[in-house]
């Protein structure tokens, strides 16, 4: 869903690739009041999905472990 809505405000909406990863991740953890999570850093908790310029899921890491690994 996240990404469906991140796809579509880049390809419909102009709002570029960065802004639109980080309405999906750093603003959504400062408005819940998670301070150590949404953005990459050392110290901060985060889960990772990666994806292909479609926006077609390639990998996702849960808790530091490869939970989906795309087909190559």
């Amino acid at each position: 869903m996240m990404m469906d809505l991140m796809e579509y405000l880049v390809r419909n909406v102009g709002i570029g690739l960065a802004d639109a990863v980080r309405m999906a991740s750093a603003t959504p953890a400062a408005i819940a009041g998670l301070r150590d999570r949404g953005v990459l850093a050392p110290g901060y908790r985060a889960d990772v999905v990666v994806f292909a310029p479609d926006f077609r899921v390639e990998l996702t890491v849960v808790g530091g472990r490869v939970v989906y690994e795309g087909p190559a």
